[in-house]
């Protein structure tokens, strides 16, 4: 896992995509680049990535709203 990083630097910031990863950010992340993992990136250039619990591969992002939960897809 690497290092923490402050809060500030996800908090209040603008989303400016929401979008599969890039072969080379998959290899870059150690996960199979077929998987099609999801990343945030951030106005700052700050990459959230939706990976499953042991951080080994990708996850869902999933949220409630609207008074239902939702799954974000690609």
């Amino acid at each position: 896992m690497g290092k923490s990083i402050s809060m500030e630097n996800v908090i209040g910031q603008k989303i400016t995509e929401i979008r599969s990863l890039t072969d080379e950010e998959a290899i870059e992340q150690q996960w199979e680049v077929d998987d099609n993992p999801l990343v945030i990136v951030l106005k700052n250039g700050v990459k959230l990535y939706i990976c499953n619990e042991d951080m080994s591969g990708p996850g869902t992002l999933w949220g409630f709203g609207m008074g239902q939960p939702f799954v974000v897809a690609v």
